[in-house]
C-alpha cells in the first residue's frame, strides 16, 4: 500500500479494503502463530501497528481498523496494545456502558476473556444500576471457570438495590 505519495483525494473505501485485506493477512499470522503457540517477532508486532495506524490516519471512523487491530494484537498475546486499540473509538462516549458491554460481548466470543471481563468491569462503573452488566459478567465468569469472582459478583447482585428495569 502506497502511504507515502498519497493523492490529494483518495478513494476511503478502497483504502479500507486494502488495508483490511493487510490486516487480515496478519490476522492469518496470528492464528498461525497461537496454533504453534509461538512468540511473534517483534518486526511483525510493529507492522501490525504501523498498518493499522496508517489506516487509522486515512479513514474518518478508525471503529474497523482498531477492531481488526485488537484481534490481532489480542491473538498475538499482546493484550495490553489489543486493550489501547479496542478502547480508542470509545474515547469520545465514556459515559456510556453499552459501548463497554457490547466490546465484552464481541471479545468473549472471540475467546478473549480476560479483555471481555476489563470491558464488563468498565461497563458496570459507568452505569452501576445495571444489573444486567453484573449479571452477564458473572456468567461469563461462570462459563469461563472463575466460580470465585462468579460468586462475588453474584452475591453482589442478591445484595443489591437495582433499578426496576
Amino acid at each position: 500500500i502506497e502511504y507515502r505519495r498519497l493523492p490529494e483525494v483518495f478513494n476511503v473505501k478502497q483504502v479500507r479494503t486494502d488495508y483490511a485485506e493487510l490486516l487480515g493477512r496478519y490476522q492469518k499470522l496470528a492464528t498461525a502463530g497461537t496454533m504453534r503457540e509461538a512468540e511473534p517477532p517483534r518486526e511483525v508486532i510493529a507492522g501490525v501497528i504501523r498498518a493499522a495506524d496508517r489506516w487509522r490516519r486515512l479513514d474518518t471512523d478508525p471503529v474497523a481498523a482498531c477492531n481488526a487491530t485488537a484481534r490481532i494484537l489480542a491473538d498475538f498475546g499482546a493484550t495490553e496494545l489489543a486493550w489501547d486499540y479496542l478502547t480508542t473509538p470509545l474515547v469520545s462516549r465514556p459515559d456510556e456502558a453499552g459501548p463497554w458491554s457490547n466490546r465484552g460481548a464481541m471479545l468473549y466470543a472471540q475467546g478473549h476473556t480476560e479483555l471481555a471481563e476489563r470491558a464488563y468491569r468498565l461497563a458496570f462503573e459507568v452505569e452501576p444500576g445495571n444489573a444486567g452488566i453484573l449479571w452477564v459478567h458473572a456468567q461469563l465468569l461462570l462459563e469461563s471457570g472463575n466460580t470465585q469472582s462468579a460468586s462475588k459478583l453474584l452475591q453482589q447482585l442478591a445484595d443489591g438495590r437495582w433499578e426496576p428495569r
